[in-house]
Protein backbone atom coordinates (compact mmCIF):
# COMPACT_ATOMS: atom_id res chain seq x y z
CA UNK A 1 0.00 0.00 0.00
CA UNK A 2 3.03 2.24 -0.42
CA UNK A 3 2.29 5.64 -1.96
CA UNK A 4 -1.49 5.19 -1.67
CA UNK A 5 -3.70 8.08 -0.70
CA UNK A 6 -6.14 7.69 2.17
CA UNK A 7 -8.92 7.15 -0.38
CA UNK A 8 -6.83 4.44 -2.08
CA UNK A 9 -6.24 2.67 1.23
CA UNK A 10 -9.93 2.82 2.05
CA UNK A 11 -10.81 1.31 -1.34
CA UNK A 12 -8.22 -1.43 -0.78
CA UNK A 13 -9.64 -2.31 2.63
CA UNK A 14 -13.19 -2.37 1.27
CA UNK A 15 -12.36 -4.65 -1.65
CA UNK A 16 -9.81 -7.04 -0.12
CA UNK A 17 -10.99 -10.18 1.69
CA UNK A 18 -8.09 -9.86 4.16
CA UNK A 19 -9.87 -6.87 5.75
CA UNK A 20 -13.14 -7.18 7.66
CA UNK A 21 -15.39 -4.26 8.56
CA UNK A 22 -15.84 -3.83 12.32
CA UNK A 23 -17.80 -1.45 14.54
CA UNK A 24 -16.20 1.49 16.31
CA UNK A 25 -17.40 -0.06 19.58
CA UNK A 26 -15.22 -3.15 18.96
CA UNK A 27 -12.10 -1.39 17.69
CA UNK A 28 -10.40 -0.70 21.04
CA UNK A 29 -10.86 -4.15 22.55
CA UNK A 30 -9.58 -5.77 19.34
CA UNK A 31 -6.50 -3.52 19.29
CA UNK A 32 -5.93 -4.38 22.95
CA UNK A 33 -5.91 -8.06 21.94
CA UNK A 34 -3.09 -7.32 19.51
CA UNK A 35 -5.17 -7.29 16.34
CA UNK A 36 -4.29 -4.85 13.56
CA UNK A 37 -7.14 -2.31 13.40
CA UNK A 38 -7.29 0.68 11.08
CA UNK A 39 -9.69 3.58 10.74
CA UNK A 40 -10.18 5.68 7.67
CA UNK A 41 -12.06 8.21 5.63
CA UNK A 42 -11.34 9.34 2.09
CA UNK A 43 -8.88 11.94 3.36
CA UNK A 44 -7.26 10.47 6.48
CA UNK A 45 -6.28 7.11 8.00
CA UNK A 46 -5.07 6.03 11.41
CA UNK A 47 -4.08 2.96 13.38
CA UNK A 48 -6.07 1.99 16.48
CA UNK A 49 -3.52 1.39 19.26
CA UNK A 50 -3.81 -0.38 22.61
CA UNK A 51 -5.26 1.76 25.36
CA UNK A 52 -8.47 2.74 27.07
CA UNK A 53 -11.46 4.27 25.31
CA UNK A 54 -12.18 7.90 26.08
CA UNK A 55 -15.48 9.71 25.94
CA UNK A 56 -16.14 12.10 23.06
CA UNK A 57 -18.73 14.62 24.17
CA UNK A 58 -19.42 15.77 20.63
CA UNK A 59 -20.03 12.27 19.29
CA UNK A 60 -21.54 11.25 22.65
CA UNK A 61 -19.77 7.89 22.81
CA UNK A 62 -16.56 6.23 23.90
CA UNK A 63 -13.94 6.30 21.15
CA UNK A 64 -10.76 4.28 20.66
CA UNK A 65 -7.22 5.53 20.92
CA UNK A 66 -5.53 6.11 17.58
CA UNK A 67 -2.14 6.92 16.09
CA UNK A 68 -2.18 9.23 13.11
CA UNK A 69 -0.35 8.08 10.01
CA UNK A 70 1.27 9.92 7.14
CA UNK A 71 4.30 12.08 6.52
CA UNK A 72 3.98 13.83 9.92
CA UNK A 73 2.27 11.32 12.21
CA UNK A 74 2.52 13.35 15.43
CA UNK A 75 1.55 11.72 18.70
CA UNK A 76 1.52 7.95 19.09
CA UNK A 77 -1.80 7.77 20.95
CA UNK A 78 -4.76 10.11 21.19
CA UNK A 79 -8.52 9.71 21.20
CA UNK A 80 -10.17 9.33 17.82
CA UNK A 81 -11.99 12.65 18.05
CA UNK A 82 -8.64 14.48 18.08
CA UNK A 83 -7.68 12.89 14.75
CA UNK A 84 -11.00 13.64 13.06
CA UNK A 85 -12.87 16.73 14.09
CA UNK A 86 -16.24 15.66 15.52
CA UNK A 87 -17.58 19.03 14.38
CA UNK A 88 -16.76 18.25 10.73
CA UNK A 89 -16.79 14.45 10.45
CA UNK A 90 -19.73 12.33 11.63
CA UNK A 91 -18.61 9.21 13.45
CA UNK A 92 -20.49 7.00 11.00
CA UNK A 93 -18.33 8.29 8.13
CA UNK A 94 -15.20 6.78 9.70
CA UNK A 95 -14.72 3.16 8.64
CA UNK A 96 -12.97 0.58 10.81
CA UNK A 97 -11.29 -2.58 9.53
CA UNK A 98 -9.57 -5.57 11.07
CA UNK A 99 -6.76 -7.26 9.19
CA UNK A 100 -7.24 -11.02 9.05
CA UNK A 101 -4.24 -11.87 6.91
CA UNK A 102 -6.28 -14.12 4.63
Amino acid sequence: MANMTAAGMLDHWRSNAAWLTINVSDAQSMANQGLFIVAGTSDHVGLVVPGTVEFSGTWNLNVPMIMNTGRYPGVTSQKLSLSWSPYKVPIDSIHFYKYTGY
